[in-house]
């Protein structure tokens, strides 16, 4: 009999280990490739959905509670969303937003998910760390760095390097 491979089902959230079963080691490398082929086909599902949101524009409203949560301010909003603050003070709640402000708040969500992450749910430390002047980023503070994509991804990697315990 060949080698065996153990594999545990876990729970999503809490990741502990709620069954475990020994399978041939041939076997688990298949399994652990049709795994893999399914997530790159959820992924590719996910971003079609993003791309058809990001066209169809997003809902002002959406945003507005996190918004208010971090205590951005109509300058703040426009620097992000790269539009004038008359223009954001004219959005309704039933406003859609054009393409590039759209992808922009969706850049702003996921970054709030890892700020939620990062700072255990603490919202209130998470935006106080956005107005902070930060080392990493050459002593700028990480939301004047939210103008433009790469800085969005600068930040997000700084968030999940804290998260994991690496502080720089």
């Amino acid at each position: 009999m060949g080698k065996l491979a153990k594999v545990s089902k876990k729970k999503p959230a809490s990741g502990v280990e709620q069954e475990s079963y020994y399978v041939p080691a041939e076997q688990s490398v298949e399994l652990s490739k049709a795994l893999s082929r399914t997530l790159e086909k959820l992924e590719e599902v996910v971003a079609r959905d993003t791309v058809n949101v990001i066209r169809e524009g997003i809902l002002w409203s959406r945003i507005q509670p996190q918004i208010k949560k971090l205590g951005l301010t109509l300058s703040d909003l426009a620097h992000i969303l790269q539009v004038s603050e008359r223009t954001i003070g004219r959005y309704t709640p039933e406003t859609r937003l054009d393409r590039h402000a759209s992808e922009r708040i969706l850049l702003l969500e996921n970054l709030i998910g890892q700020g939620r992450q990062a700072f255990d749910s603490n919202l209130t430390h998470f935006a106080t760390w956005l107005r902070r002047p930060n080392r990493q980023f050459d002593h700028q503070t990480p939301l004047s760095l939210l103008d433009t994509f790469i800085g969005f991804m600068e930040v997000n990697q700084a968030l999940i390097r804290y998260d994991n315990g690496v502080y720089i």
